[in-house]
C-alpha cells in the first residue's frame, strides 16, 4: 500500500484537486492521511465535500485547533497513523499527482526491498518547468547533494523512525518549522546509501508555485524567514552525519495491483492537462505519458 500523508493549510482552492489527482489513480491501493493544520478558509469544508462520496476507509483526516507547520504533522502522521510495510509518500495539499499511473510507478518500484528511500521529477506550476529533482551518485556529499532529491519524495516508515527525534528539533526543543525537507531526507538518504535509494526519472508530481501562501510567492514572508532558514539549514548541513545501516526489518505488506478504472479511455497512462502560461492569455497543453513531458503547445 501507497500512504500518502498530505499537510495543508488555507488550501482551498486547491485540495479539492489535491486529492482528486488521488482518487482518480489507476491503482485503488493507497491511503490518504490530510491534516487541516488550523487553516482559517474553508479547507476542511472542501476535503470533507471532496471525500463524502468515497470510501471512508481510504481517508484519515486530522483536523488540528493550533497551526504545527508541515514537520510536526508529517512526523505525527509517520509515527502515530502510517503502518510498517508500505510506501509513504509526501504530498502538499496545494499540490497534486502529475498523472493517473503514479501510485502503480511507485508500488512497483518499492516492490523490491531493497528500495529504502526514492524521489521522482515534477513540473512547476502555472510556468511548466521541469528539472527541479537529479540522481545522486555514489561519491556524493549527502549534505550538499540532498536537495537533488525534490518532490515527490517515497520511503519507507522502517527507514523514517530510525532518525532520532532529537535531530529534528531546534534550539527551543521543538521540531524544525522551516526546512522540514532537509531534516528527514538527509538523514534518510545518509542511512540508505546509494545501494538503497533510487531516482525515478517520471513527472510525477505537479508543484504548485501559484498558491499565494507558499513562500515563493509571498515577499513579506521570505524576508521574515530568510535568516531563519539559512539557520536552520546551517545547523542540519552541519550536524553528524549517520551511519550507512546495512539492513532494514521490513515487515513487508505486499502491493498488490488493485486495477481501477476511472476513465472510458483505458490508456490511462495519459493525461493532457491545460496549464496557463505565465503572462499569456491562452492556455498551454502539457502532453504527459508514462511521467515524460512530450510536447508543449
Amino acid at each position: 500500500m501507497l500512504e500518502f500523508i498530505v499537510p495543508t493549510y488555507n488550501a482551498e482552492k486547491y485540495i479539492g484537486k489535491c486529492i482528486r489527482s488521488v482518487l482518480d489513480q489507476n491503482n485503488n491501493n493507497w491511503k490518504m492521511h490530510i491534516i487541516n493544520d488550523a487553516s482559517t478558509d474553508r479547507t476542511l469544508e472542501v476535503i470533507f465535500d471532496t471525500i463524502k462520496d468515497e470510501d471512508g476507509n481510504k481517508f484519515n483526516v486530522i483536523n488540528n485547533t493550533k497551526n504545527l507547520s508541515a514537520l510536526p504533522n508529517i512526523h505525527n502522521a509517520v509515527v502515530n497513523h502510517c503502518l510498517n510495510g508500505t510506501a509513504i509518500a509526501l504530498l502538499d495539499g496545494d499540490d497534486w499527482l502529475a498523472h493517473d499511473n503514479v501510485v502503480t510507478l511507485i508500488s512497483n518500484i518499492f516492490r523490491n526491498k531493497d528500495v529504502w528511500i526514492a524521489w521522482t521529477q515534477h513540473i512547476d506550476y502555472p510556468l511548466c518547468f521541469t528539472g527541479g529533482s537529479y540522481s545522486i551518485n555514489e561519491n556524493d556529499n549527502i549534505k550538499q547533494a540532498g536537495a537533488k532529491a525534490s518532490a515527490m519524495k517515497i520511503f519507507r516508515r522502517e527507514l523514517y523512525i530510525k532518525i532520532n527525534e532529537e535531530d529534528l528539533k531546534d534550539k527551543d526543543g521543538k521540531i524544525y518549522k522551516w526546512v522540514y525537507d532537509a531534516a528527514i531526507t538527509l538523514p534518510m538518504l545518509e542511512m540508505s546509501g546509494h545501494k538503497h535509494w533510487k531516482y525515478i526519472n517520471n513527472v510525477a508530481y505537479v508543484y504548485n508555485k501559484e498558491n499565494p501562501l507558499s513562500i515563493n510567492n509571498n515577499e513579506e514572508m521570505r524576508k521574515t524567514n530568510r535568516a531563519e532558514q539559512k539557520r536552520i539549514a546551517s545547523k542540519i548541513r552541519s550536524s553528524r552525519s549517520y551511519l550507512e545501516i546495512p539492513s532494514l526489518d521490513l515487515d513487508v505488506i505486499p502491493m498488490k495491483s488493485k486495477i481501477q478504472i476511472h476513465k472510458k479511455d483505458k490508456k490511462n497512462t495519459i493525461i493532457t492537462s491545460k496549464i496557463p502560461t505565465k503572462g499569456s492569455k491562452n492556455n498551454s497543453i502539457i502532453h504527459i505519458v508514462d511521467g515524460q513531458v512530450i510536447r508543449r503547445g
